[in-house]
């Protein structure tokens, strides 16, 4: 422990981390992805690793399903789901490049994966298969999830983030039967430019506005207020 309320945690990850992720249930437990092609679950108040599992190539993104079961991609384009109680993995789909972001949506029970074959896809995590694919203008670059800011100007909204642009899309009228009306992917671009929301299906976007940013976002979630 470095501080009151900073923990240096031990058997951390040998190469550079790219995610983190607490659990849903409980701030006590830690997903850490990394580019040493592991994914390791951590018990944050222990300061220990519970257990990790491996990736044939760096991985790139990760998620919690439930506090059972892990979702992970990365370079070798795989999407694996990891029971963390059984310690086994089932490869649940690919895409055609490595897969930059894994998202949950947990009010429409549907994993969200965006990769740099230029593809947002979704997926049915009780099956689990591929529920939907959704071509992009770039590669997608960055993920995230939120909802109810601005009073519900952005409720519901995944987000990806693609080299040239940023679309809204509506996921209601996705031929997937658990997404409900009113869920919407946002989809993000480091290129400064974005797109209005619109009611629409998955189909071409709203109207395409600059934004001032001059350099790609870290986190989708900030950007979420210079949009607005």
């Amino acid at each position: 422990m470095t501080g009151t309320n900073e923990f240096k945690l031990t058997q951390g990850p040998e190469d550079s981390v790219s995610a983190v992720k607490f659990s849903p249930s409980s701030a006590q437990f830690l997903l850490v992805s990394s580019w040493d092609c592991t994914v390791r679950l951590f018990d944050v108040g222990a300061n220990s690793m519970r257990m990790k599992y491996q990736h044939p190539a760096p991985v790139l993104d990760c998620a919690f399903y439930d506090p059972a079961h892990a979702w992970s991609g990365g370079l070798d384009n795989q999407l694996k789901t990891h029971d963390l109680n059984t310690d086994q993995d089932t490869i649940v789909g690919t895409h055609d490049a490595p897969i930059r972001c894994v998202e949950y949506c947990p009010e429409v029970n549907v994993m969200v994966t965006g990769s740099w074959d230029m593809s947002v896809r979704l997926w049915d995590p009780r099956t689990p298969c591929n529920a939907g694919t959704f071509t992009q203008p770039e590669k997608v670059m960055l993920g995230g999830m939120t909802k109810n800011l601005y009073h519900g100007i952005f409720q519901n909204y995944t987000g990806f983030t693609v080299h040239d642009g940023i679309f809204f899309y509506r996921v209601s009228g996705v031929q997937y039967r658990r997404l409900s009306a009113g869920h919407r992917l946002l989809v993000h671009a480091g290129a400064g430019r974005r797109l209005s929301p619109r009611r629409r299906r998955l189909h071409p976007p709203g109207d395409r506005r600059r934004d001032q940013a001059q350099v790609s976002p870290a986190c989708l979630f900030s950007f979420f207020f210079l949009f607005v």
